[in-house]
Protein backbone atom coordinates (compact mmCIF):
# COMPACT_ATOMS: atom_id res chain seq x y z
CA UNK A 1 0.00 0.00 0.00
CA UNK A 2 1.18 3.51 -0.87
CA UNK A 3 -0.45 6.93 -0.60
CA UNK A 4 -1.22 10.00 -2.65
CA UNK A 5 -1.70 13.61 -1.61
CA UNK A 6 -4.50 15.92 -2.65
CA UNK A 7 -5.83 19.37 -1.84
CA UNK A 8 -9.24 20.95 -2.01
CA UNK A 9 -9.60 23.96 -4.33
CA UNK A 10 -8.55 27.26 -2.76
CA UNK A 11 -6.98 25.45 0.20
CA UNK A 12 -3.37 24.93 1.28
CA UNK A 13 -4.16 21.94 3.51
CA UNK A 14 -2.93 18.60 2.22
CA UNK A 15 -4.84 15.35 2.67
CA UNK A 16 -3.62 11.79 2.21
CA UNK A 17 -5.39 8.84 0.58
CA UNK A 18 -4.48 5.14 0.59
CA UNK A 19 -3.55 3.48 -2.69
CA UNK A 20 -3.84 -0.30 -3.08
CA UNK A 21 -2.30 -1.27 -6.42
CA UNK A 22 -2.15 -4.62 -8.24
CA UNK A 23 1.18 -6.17 -9.17
CA UNK A 24 0.75 -5.18 -12.82
CA UNK A 25 -0.06 -1.80 -14.37
CA UNK A 26 -3.73 -1.01 -13.76
CA UNK A 27 -5.92 0.31 -16.56
CA UNK A 28 -8.76 1.18 -14.19
CA UNK A 29 -9.07 2.52 -10.66
CA UNK A 30 -11.82 2.51 -8.04
CA UNK A 31 -12.33 5.41 -5.65
CA UNK A 32 -13.85 3.83 -2.53
CA UNK A 33 -15.63 5.89 0.11
CA UNK A 34 -16.55 4.96 3.68
CA UNK A 35 -19.79 5.34 5.62
CA UNK A 36 -20.96 8.21 7.81
CA UNK A 37 -19.34 7.08 11.05
CA UNK A 38 -16.36 5.15 9.75
CA UNK A 39 -13.09 5.65 7.92
CA UNK A 40 -11.15 4.00 5.11
CA UNK A 41 -10.29 1.01 7.31
CA UNK A 42 -13.87 0.38 8.46
CA UNK A 43 -15.92 -2.72 7.86
CA UNK A 44 -15.27 -4.56 4.62
CA UNK A 45 -13.41 -1.76 2.82
CA UNK A 46 -9.91 -3.28 3.17
CA UNK A 47 -11.23 -6.61 1.87
CA UNK A 48 -12.91 -4.87 -1.05
CA UNK A 49 -9.66 -3.09 -1.91
CA UNK A 50 -7.78 -6.40 -1.79
CA UNK A 51 -10.33 -8.13 -4.03
CA UNK A 52 -10.08 -5.31 -6.56
CA UNK A 53 -6.30 -5.57 -6.62
CA UNK A 54 -6.55 -9.31 -7.21
CA UNK A 55 -8.78 -8.47 -10.18
CA UNK A 56 -6.08 -6.14 -11.56
CA UNK A 57 -7.81 -2.93 -10.48
CA UNK A 58 -6.23 -0.13 -8.46
CA UNK A 59 -8.15 1.13 -5.40
CA UNK A 60 -7.92 4.53 -3.70
CA UNK A 61 -9.48 5.05 -0.26
CA UNK A 62 -9.81 8.47 1.35
CA UNK A 63 -10.93 9.62 4.80
CA UNK A 64 -13.41 12.40 5.50
CA UNK A 65 -14.86 12.31 9.00
CA UNK A 66 -17.71 14.85 9.25
CA UNK A 67 -20.90 13.24 7.86
CA UNK A 68 -21.60 16.24 5.64
CA UNK A 69 -22.43 15.14 2.11
CA UNK A 70 -21.23 18.27 0.29
CA UNK A 71 -17.87 18.18 2.06
CA UNK A 72 -17.37 14.50 1.31
CA UNK A 73 -18.24 14.97 -2.35
CA UNK A 74 -15.69 17.80 -2.54
CA UNK A 75 -13.02 15.53 -1.02
CA UNK A 76 -13.95 12.68 -3.36
CA UNK A 77 -13.72 14.85 -6.45
CA UNK A 78 -10.43 16.45 -5.43
CA UNK A 79 -8.99 13.03 -4.59
CA UNK A 80 -10.18 11.57 -7.90
CA UNK A 81 -8.68 14.35 -10.00
CA UNK A 82 -5.38 14.16 -8.16
CA UNK A 83 -5.32 10.36 -8.46
CA UNK A 84 -5.97 10.59 -12.19
CA UNK A 85 -3.02 12.93 -12.54
CA UNK A 86 -0.57 11.30 -10.13
CA UNK A 87 -1.31 7.67 -10.98
CA UNK A 88 -1.85 8.16 -14.74
CA UNK A 89 -5.15 6.27 -14.66
CA UNK A 90 -7.94 7.82 -16.72
CA UNK A 91 -10.64 5.17 -16.23
CA UNK A 92 -12.39 5.14 -12.84
CA UNK A 93 -15.28 3.54 -11.01
CA UNK A 94 -16.91 5.35 -8.09
CA UNK A 95 -17.78 3.11 -5.14
CA UNK A 96 -18.66 3.35 -1.50
CA UNK A 97 -20.53 1.94 1.46
CA UNK A 98 -23.64 3.65 2.88
CA UNK A 99 -22.97 7.40 2.83
CA UNK A 100 -19.94 6.58 0.69
CA UNK A 101 -22.37 5.16 -1.87
CA UNK A 102 -24.21 8.49 -1.98
CA UNK A 103 -20.87 10.22 -2.49
CA UNK A 104 -20.07 7.78 -5.30
CA UNK A 105 -23.39 8.59 -6.97
CA UNK A 106 -22.65 12.32 -6.85
CA UNK A 107 -19.11 11.78 -8.12
CA UNK A 108 -20.25 9.66 -11.06
CA UNK A 109 -22.78 12.35 -11.94
CA UNK A 110 -20.23 15.18 -11.68
CA UNK A 111 -17.38 13.43 -13.55
CA UNK A 112 -18.87 11.38 -16.42
CA UNK A 113 -15.67 11.77 -18.47
CA UNK A 114 -13.62 9.92 -15.85
CA UNK A 115 -16.14 7.69 -14.07
CA UNK A 116 -17.34 4.81 -16.24
CA UNK A 117 -19.52 3.16 -13.60
CA UNK A 118 -20.45 2.93 -9.93
CA UNK A 119 -20.75 0.27 -7.23
CA UNK A 120 -22.99 0.93 -4.25
CA UNK A 121 -22.59 -1.13 -1.09
CA UNK A 122 -25.75 -0.74 1.03
CA UNK A 123 -27.03 2.40 -0.67
CA UNK A 124 -29.00 4.34 2.03
CA UNK A 125 -32.12 5.17 0.06
CA UNK A 126 -33.74 6.77 3.11
CA UNK A 127 -33.14 7.12 6.88
CA UNK A 128 -34.48 4.16 8.89
CA UNK A 129 -38.24 4.40 9.30
CA UNK A 130 -38.44 7.52 7.08
CA UNK A 131 -39.29 6.15 3.67
CA UNK A 132 -40.71 9.53 2.64
CA UNK A 133 -37.23 11.09 2.77
CA UNK A 134 -35.82 9.54 -0.40
CA UNK A 135 -32.20 10.05 -1.36
CA UNK A 136 -32.69 9.35 -5.04
CA UNK A 137 -30.83 12.30 -6.58
CA UNK A 138 -28.66 12.22 -8.61
CA UNK A 139 -28.95 8.43 -8.47
CA UNK A 140 -31.86 8.18 -10.90
CA UNK A 141 -30.03 10.45 -13.38
CA UNK A 142 -26.87 8.38 -13.70
CA UNK A 143 -26.26 7.04 -17.19
CA UNK A 144 -23.21 4.88 -16.44
CA UNK A 145 -23.50 1.19 -15.51
CA UNK A 146 -24.19 0.68 -11.80
CA UNK A 147 -24.23 -2.22 -9.38
CA UNK A 148 -25.97 -2.42 -6.01
CA UNK A 149 -24.64 -4.79 -3.35
CA UNK A 150 -27.87 -4.87 -1.42
CA UNK A 151 -28.90 -6.50 1.85
CA UNK A 152 -32.55 -7.51 1.66
CA UNK A 153 -32.90 -6.80 5.39
CA UNK A 154 -31.38 -3.30 5.21
CA UNK A 155 -33.54 -0.82 7.14
CA UNK A 156 -32.03 2.02 5.12
CA UNK A 157 -33.55 0.67 1.91
CA UNK A 158 -37.20 -0.38 1.76
CA UNK A 159 -37.57 -3.20 -0.76
CA UNK A 160 -40.66 -1.80 -2.46
CA UNK A 161 -39.18 1.66 -2.88
CA UNK A 162 -35.86 0.24 -3.99
CA UNK A 163 -37.54 -1.64 -6.84
CA UNK A 164 -39.44 1.52 -7.81
CA UNK A 165 -36.19 3.51 -7.91
CA UNK A 166 -34.58 0.88 -10.14
CA UNK A 167 -37.40 1.33 -12.65
CA UNK A 168 -36.91 5.10 -12.65
CA UNK A 169 -33.16 4.96 -13.16
CA UNK A 170 -31.87 5.75 -16.66
CA UNK A 171 -28.58 3.88 -16.21
CA UNK A 172 -27.41 1.95 -19.27
CA UNK A 173 -26.87 -1.13 -17.10
CA UNK A 174 -28.32 -1.87 -13.67
CA UNK A 175 -27.26 -4.87 -11.62
CA UNK A 176 -28.37 -5.89 -8.14
CA UNK A 177 -26.53 -8.46 -6.06
CA UNK A 178 -28.81 -9.41 -3.18
CA UNK A 179 -27.37 -10.52 0.13
CA UNK A 180 -30.39 -12.43 1.39
CA UNK A 181 -31.28 -11.27 4.90
CA UNK A 182 -28.28 -8.95 4.98
CA UNK A 183 -28.51 -5.83 7.14
CA UNK A 184 -26.96 -2.42 6.43
CA UNK A 185 -23.51 -3.88 7.10
CA UNK A 186 -24.37 -6.85 4.84
CA UNK A 187 -24.26 -9.18 7.83
CA UNK A 188 -26.56 -12.20 7.78
CA UNK A 189 -27.83 -14.45 10.54
CA UNK A 190 -26.88 -18.09 10.88
CA UNK A 191 -23.50 -17.93 12.52
CA UNK A 192 -19.98 -16.84 11.67
CA UNK A 193 -19.52 -19.22 8.75
CA UNK A 194 -22.74 -18.10 7.05
CA UNK A 195 -21.84 -14.42 7.51
CA UNK A 196 -18.33 -14.95 6.14
CA UNK A 197 -19.61 -16.85 3.12
CA UNK A 198 -22.20 -14.18 2.33
CA UNK A 199 -19.79 -11.25 2.45
CA UNK A 200 -17.12 -13.14 0.50
CA UNK A 201 -19.56 -13.81 -2.34
CA UNK A 202 -20.78 -10.21 -2.31
CA UNK A 203 -17.26 -8.78 -2.56
CA UNK A 204 -16.44 -11.22 -5.34
CA UNK A 205 -19.53 -10.07 -7.25
CA UNK A 206 -18.43 -6.43 -6.93
CA UNK A 207 -14.88 -7.21 -8.09
CA UNK A 208 -16.25 -9.19 -11.05
CA UNK A 209 -18.50 -6.28 -12.05
CA UNK A 210 -15.59 -3.82 -11.77
CA UNK A 211 -13.31 -6.03 -13.86
CA UNK A 212 -15.96 -6.37 -16.54
CA UNK A 213 -16.29 -2.59 -16.76
CA UNK A 214 -12.51 -2.17 -16.83
CA UNK A 215 -12.01 -4.82 -19.52
CA UNK A 216 -14.64 -3.20 -21.73
CA UNK A 217 -13.70 0.43 -21.11
CA UNK A 218 -12.84 2.52 -24.17
CA UNK A 219 -9.14 2.74 -24.93
CA UNK A 220 -9.24 6.52 -25.05
CA UNK A 221 -10.95 8.33 -22.19
CA UNK A 222 -10.76 12.10 -22.16
CA UNK A 223 -8.37 13.11 -19.40
CA UNK A 224 -9.59 15.75 -16.95
CA UNK A 225 -6.88 17.99 -15.56
CA UNK A 226 -6.67 18.24 -11.79
CA UNK A 227 -6.90 21.78 -10.41
CA UNK A 228 -3.40 23.19 -9.79
CA UNK A 229 -2.20 23.21 -6.21
CA UNK A 230 -1.72 26.60 -4.52
CA UNK A 231 2.05 26.22 -5.03
CA UNK A 232 1.62 25.46 -8.74
CA UNK A 233 -0.80 28.34 -9.18
CA UNK A 234 1.66 30.74 -7.52
CA UNK A 235 4.43 29.53 -9.82
CA UNK A 236 2.23 30.05 -12.88
CA UNK A 237 1.40 33.61 -11.84
CA UNK A 238 5.09 34.42 -11.29
CA UNK A 239 5.98 32.98 -14.69
CA UNK A 240 3.26 35.03 -16.37
CA UNK A 241 4.45 38.21 -14.69
CA UNK A 242 8.02 37.54 -15.82
CA UNK A 243 6.98 36.98 -19.44
CA UNK A 244 4.27 39.64 -19.55
CA UNK A 245 4.99 42.62 -17.27
CA UNK A 246 1.90 44.52 -16.07
CA UNK A 247 0.58 47.05 -18.58
CA UNK A 248 0.41 50.71 -17.82
CA UNK A 249 -2.79 52.26 -16.52
CA UNK A 250 -3.79 53.60 -19.93
CA UNK A 251 -3.43 50.13 -21.49
CA UNK A 252 -6.04 47.37 -21.37
CA UNK A 253 -5.73 45.34 -18.13
CA UNK A 254 -4.29 41.89 -18.17
CA UNK A 255 -6.51 38.96 -17.51
CA UNK A 256 -6.57 37.68 -13.94
CA UNK A 257 -6.04 34.04 -12.99
CA UNK A 258 -8.86 31.67 -13.71
CA UNK A 259 -10.14 29.58 -10.84
CA UNK A 260 -11.41 26.04 -11.14
CA UNK A 261 -14.12 24.62 -8.95
CA UNK A 262 -14.04 20.92 -8.13
CA UNK A 263 -17.51 20.07 -6.87
CA UNK A 264 -21.07 21.33 -7.00
CA UNK A 265 -22.34 22.64 -3.69
CA UNK A 266 -24.73 20.34 -1.89
CA UNK A 267 -26.45 21.31 1.31
CA UNK A 268 -28.00 18.09 2.47
CA UNK A 269 -26.52 16.01 5.26
CA UNK A 270 -26.26 12.27 4.80
CA UNK A 271 -26.55 9.04 6.74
Amino acid sequence: MTSLQYQLPDSTETYSAKVDAPSTKAKCGVLLGHGAGGDSESGNLPRIAQALCEAGILCVRFDCKPPILAKRVAHAEACLLSAQKQLSVNVWIAAGHSMGARVASSLAHAQPDLVIGAIFFSYPLHPPGKQDQLRDSPLVELQQPVQFIHGTGDNFCDEKQFKAILKRMVSSRKEVYNVEGGDHSLKVKGGKAAAESAITRAIKAAATFAKDLADNAPEEVRAVEAPPSPEEETGVRRSRRAKHPPKRKHDAGAEGPQHLTAAKSQKRKGA
